[in-house]
């Protein structure tokens, strides 16, 4: 994963995401009431393919499904 890089003290966009994380092929989304929506992640965040797990830059873990 990779995202844009936010200067110290820049002001930042945040949303509350609901709905469950998927992938298909190499495209991460989520789905929520059937409907599929694009995810943009923070800078720093990582993919861990061997237990299929977005890994946030404070290291908590979103396991798709």
């Amino acid at each position: 994963m990779y995202g844009a890089r936010q200067d110290a003290g820049a002001d930042q966009m945040s949303a509350l995401i609901i709905g469950t994380l998927d992938l298909d092929g190499d495209c991460l989304y989520t789905t929520s009431e059937g409907i599929r929506y694009p995810v943009l992640f923070p800078y720093g965040t990582s993919w861990d393919a061997t237990s299929s797990t977005v890994v946030l830059p404070d290291g908590s873990a979103i396991e798709v499904g």
